[in-house]
């Protein structure tokens, strides 16, 4: 009787162990890190660089997209270099179907290697991805010259600083802010936006459209704008940290009657919330400092405020946020 009994309890265990190795085999998780799923790969072909991003679940409501720069560094210090988080795509508003979704990266240099990670959001929270395999763009590649940094591919921000007034809650930018030269029709393609930060998180917020044309023109010297009104409201009645400017190009999944698929600074606001966005690529933020807060911290009481995208760069291998 003990031995069939062990026998039974034995049989039970091992179909246990099947039926967890098979659901775990078709998640595509890590084994052992049930945090981790499978990597994106990378292709850089007809002078594109393509992030193929394995399709995981029919509910996933966004996906950052993060980047490593691993120039001149060993496979051992890979975790050490900077994170960059590059942008988000949404996969139901994505035309393509098939096992992954796309996104490419046009912010690269000849002679850099990097290497990619995404993070899904999904209703029962996030899950990430390990690192890619590094790439490096070749010198004959169309790439930006090898001598180009990020810095030089963001906006430039030269003496220029934030000035709050807590009485009506308004930010004036005084000095200039300055597109990348590097890059060909920036403004045309990508607007000025605000990159915030509290505790949880970190959110880019679209400015008013008055600052952007006036940014995007190279004459922004004294604009205001209320900073009450373009935040979400997690980002009100705490301490949050005005960490800078990046550009940002959404591209959208549009009607048959539009042909174009930048976000300039042209289109009205109307337009922008017909079409859904389908992918939105971000710079690296220049800081800007707000005269007179320490580390750029302040507190604005709760009131109106509108969207956000997700900046959160706390990636598949760093515990930090921004």
């Amino acid at each position: 009787m003990k031995r069939k009994l062990f026998f039974n309890i034995g049989i039970l265990a091992i179909a246990a162990l099947v039926i967890f190795s098979l659901t775990v085999s078709s998640c595509n998780f890590k084994f052992g890190d049930p945090s981790l799923i499978t990597e994106p790969t990378v292709d850089y072909s007809s002078s594109i660089l393509t992030i193929s991003i394995p399709r995981q679940s029919k509910s996933t409501k966004y996906i950052n997209i993060y980047r490593q720069d691993v120039t001149d560094l060993s496979a051992t210090s890979y975790d050490d270099a900077d994170i960059l988080s590059l942008g988000l795509i949404f996969p139901e508003n994505l035309t393509s179907g098939g096992s992954t979704y796309q996104f490419q990266d046009t912010m690269v240099c000849k002679n850099h290697k990097y290497r990619y990670s995404v993070r899904y959001c999904e209703k029962s929270g996030y899950y990430y991805s390990d690192w890619s395999s590094a790439i490096t763009i070749e010198d004959t590649a169309q790439a930006y010259d090898e001598s180009i940094t990020e810095e030089e591919l963001s906006y430039t921000a030269s003496g220029a600083t934030f000035t709050y007034d807590d009485s009506d809650y308004t930010f004036t930018l005084v000095g200039t802010v300055t597109a990348p030269s590097a890059v060909t029709s920036f403004t045309d393609y990508y607007d000025p936006a605000l990159l915030v930060s509290n505790e949880d998180t970190s959110c880019v917020f679209k400015l008013p459209s008055t600052v952007v044309s006036k940014i995007s023109s190279g004459s922004s010297d004294n604009v205001t704008f209320s900073i009450k009104n373009i935040l979400t409201e997690d980002f009100l009645g705490c301490d949050i940290e005005i960490c800078g400017i990046l550009g940002q190009h959404k591209e959208y999944n549009e009607s048959e009657d539009d042909t174009s698929t930048s976000s300039s600074t042209e289109e009205s606001e109307e337009d922008e919330e017909e079409d859904p966005i389908m992918r939105i690529m971000w710079t690296k933020p220049v800081e800007i400092t707000v005269t007179g807060y320490n580390d750029n911290i302040i507190n604005i009481p709760v009131g109106t405020a509108t969207d956000a995208f997700d900046y959160s760069r706390s990636a598949a291998q760093s515990s930090s946020q921004y």
